[in-house]
């Protein structure tokens, strides 16, 4: 095994990069499993009769459902955004560190 190898195996198993790796798969499992859930509700929602009702609902001429699923990919643009900003606060000034402390 040649240094790179080794160094990265020792990397692998260091406790600071494994709570990086951590915290970012906990959030981001999160936030799929929400954006699962809101998409799947909304299909569900709008494939049911009350929602064959909520179709004659208009708002500036505008249907209801539409307005609804507007708001949902609204939603998940601004979850995308909270999840960069975090990103980088939180995650990136501690992938630094460690690359600093092992002179990368």
């Amino acid at each position: 095994m040649d240094a790179n190898a080794t160094r990265a195996a020792k990397d692998v198993r260091d406790p600071k990069l494994l709570n990086i790796l951590r915290s970012r798969r906990r959030l981001r499992g999160r936030f799929s499993a929400l954006t699962l859930v809101l998409f799947f509700g909304f299909v569900f929602a709008i494939s049911t009769p009350i929602a064959a009702d909520l179709a004659k609902v208009r708002v500036a001429g505008i249907p209801v459902e539409m307005i609804a699923a507007f708001a949902l990919i609204l939603l998940v643009v601004v979850m995308t955004g909270f999840y960069v900003l975090w990103s980088n606060s939180r995650i990136d000034p501690l992938v630094e560190d460690f690359r600093r402390e092992h002179g990368r």
